[in-house]
């Protein structure tokens, strides 16, 4: 299910296409992009960890 993570990290930090998925009872985020038939993973972000703060070199 690629296209289940909202889309609204991406536009608030401005990369285009970024998603983000969280799994439940599990502490962290997948932020990735879909492509066609595939997904690229591009973070695995603890809870704990400030988004702001990570660069925005994710495209």
């Amino acid at each position: 299910m690629p296209g289940a993570g909202p889309p609204r990290v991406g536009e608030v930090c401005g990369i285009d296409g970024l998603r983000v998925r969280r799994i439940p009872n599990f502490p962290c985020g997948w932020f990735y992009f879909t492509s066609g038939d595939r997904v690229d993973a591009v973070r695995l972000l603890a809870d704990a960890q400030d988004l702001a703060a990570v660069p925005t070199d994710m495209e």
